[in-house]
């Protein structure tokens, strides 16, 4: 056993410039259009009219505070965090052409970006 060099072994790191951050993203107008698909793709349906879309619940500041800070490696295999966020789909499906409305999911998220 050998006496302890703590200079050694309780060295700090040194400190390095963040390099990379994450940055927010929403896939809410692809998971609308994808829903619209669906309802037009129904028997019977010959047209769906979009009346309007609402963002219900959305990525917050805040939300993804308990992440550390990306890598530049992170940043390489796009790392993505996402997590699923409601919205409102209002519609007009003809046949019969009376207005519906839905709450569809949504995902939403950050990506690793380099600074």
């Amino acid at each position: 056993l050998q006496p302890y060099d703590l200079d050694k072994e309780q060295e700090l790191v040194p400190m390095t410039p963040q390099q990379a951050t994450w940055k927010v993203f929403t896939y809410f107008d692809r998971d609308m259009e994808l829903r619209v698909q669906e309802l037009r793709e129904q028997p019977g349906i010959i047209r769906v009219d979009v009346v309007a879309k609402e963002v219900l619940t959305k990525p917050e500041e805040g939300d993804f505070d308990m992440y550390p800070p990306p890598s530049l490696q992170d940043v390489a295999d796009r790392r993505k965090i996402m997590y699923t966020y409601k919205g409102k789909l209002k519609y007009r499906p003809y046949p019969p052409g009376l207005t519906q409305e839905e709450v569809v999911n949504y995902r939403a998220g950050v990506i690793a970006v380099k600074i």
